[in-house]
């Protein structure tokens, strides 16, 4: 096992607080395994190299009544069928409809599928999950 090191750190009341309800709310017992547990997702983020082969989720939710949009996400996702493997359509309530697409490829590639999803007009929210398969 590798050795641990202390760390010590200063922050502002506000965000102190913030940080311990975070804590308690995520079930960490101690600030030091949700601390490491912040950092290590971090870092795994930040460490992700652009040609590595990847799995990744984009969660999109968007307006079903935006003109044409549904159809132009079929058609794009047609249109990158190698990298996507699935999709799954989920109705949020009259208007909104959330999509998660799963995808397999180069890191480069799948952000570069995700920025072009994102900028939809009629796209409320996006999010994209990445997962290098060489760490899994």
């Amino acid at each position: 096992m590798e050795k641990t090191l202390r760390l010590s750190i200063s922050l502002e009341k506000s965000f102190f607080e913030l940080l311990e309800t975070l804590r308690k709310e995520e079930g960490y017992e101690n600030r030091s395994e949700f601390l490491r547990a912040l950092v290590r997702e971090y870092l795994k983020k930040k460490s992700i190299k652009k040609n590595e082969d990847s799995v990744g989720v984009i969660v999109i939710i968007y307006n079903h009544n935006q003109r044409l949009l549904e159809e132009k996400l079929t058609d794009f996702q047609h249109s990158f069928f190698k990298e996507i493997y699935s999709t799954t359509h989920i109705h949020l309530d009259k208007e909104k409809c959330l999509e998660s697409i799963i995808l397999k490829g180069k890191v480069e590639e799948i952000i570069r599928i995700f920025k072009i999803l994102k900028k939809e007009k009629g796209v409320l929210f996006s999010d994209l999950i990445l997962n290098p398969l060489a760490r899994t």
